[in-house]
């Protein structure tokens, strides 16, 4: 049986599940996919105001699908307007997930900001919604890459602080979620991205690192790791080793005592003499 004394799923039944589940999730991605062609011949703001509920609605349904969370995002950094996002309410559409009062919330909603050169505040509002998807998965290294890439190519004013800054950003995306959810493709990512910010030198230090949090072989050590390991364990045996004397060294000594009233301990060994067998 299942936990809690549940019925076991077999193969047959989860491979349907999964398949009902697809085609829901197809459907709404072409309710979503209709919204985006204006139907209705809305306005700007009306359009992107439509749009964004449709996919808060589908979020609500399936939070759990990092294609969701990464369309609506996409969508935002390249067709969400800022008049639309001015003209959406603090509150946002009817069943929306977003918090009220949160910095992603305060981010989804905002206006075009002076420093957003590149993308006019919508990289902003794509950036909130990978946050909101990441609170739901967190160990989905799509939504990371995904927030990582735009604060690297978008939100940069040109200016050598500025990108320093916005790049250290990237980066503590990524550091986050490999610290979170310590994969392969995690380290690799953060990997290439130190690499081509912040030198070859650091990349190396992302690898070792990466080589000590996933070590799970024997062959993957290091010669002063397996150093390290062997001086540790021949400490450890050379410790127990001791005790294991002292104790019989105090029972022979007891022994020796109650028998022939010596206090010289008795000498134990495993050979025998010539004539004996």
């Amino acid at each position: 049986g299942g936990a809690g004394g549940g019925k076991a799923q077999s193969d047959s039944e989860f491979l349907a599940q999964m398949e009902e589940e697809r085609i829901v999730l197809s459907k709404w991605r072409r309710r979503a996919a209709y919204e985006r062609t204006n139907p209705e011949r809305l306005n700007a703001a009306d359009h992107a105001m439509r749009v964004r509920a449709s996919y808060c609605e589908e979020v609500c349904a399936f939070a759990r699908h990092p294609e969701v969370w990464y369309e609506w995002s996409q969508w935002e950094l390249l067709h969400g307007s800022s008049i639309a996002a001015v003209a959406t309410a603090p509150s946002g559409p009817a069943g929306t997930p977003v918090p009220s009062g949160s910095a992603s919330s305060a981010a989804l909603i905002a206006p075009a900001k002076a420093g957003d050169l590149k993308s006019g505040g919508n990289a902003l509002r794509a950036v909130a919604v990978l946050t909101l998807g990441m609170e739901s998965l967190p160990d989905s290294a799509l939504l990371a890459q995904a927030q990582a890439e735009i604060l690297e190519r978008f939100l940069v004013d040109g200016a050598k602080n500025g990108e320093k800054r916005q790049i250290g950003w990237a980066i503590k995306v990524m550091e986050r979620f490999v610290k979170r959810a310590p994969t392969t493709l995690g380290f690799v990512l953060l990997q290439r991205l130190v690499r081509r910010h912040e030198g070859i030198a650091a990349a190396r230090a992302v690898f070792a690192r990466a080589r000590r949090t996933l070590r799970v072989k024997e062959e993957d050590m290091t010669d002063e790791d397996r150093k390290e390991a062997l001086a540790k364990a021949a400490a450890a045996e050379k410790e127990g080793m001791e005790e294991i004397e002292e104790d019989g060294t105090n029972e022979d000594s007891g022994d020796a005592g109650r028998i022939g009233g010596s206090s010289h301990p008795r000498l134990v060994t495993n050979r025998l003499k010539p004539n004996v067998g």
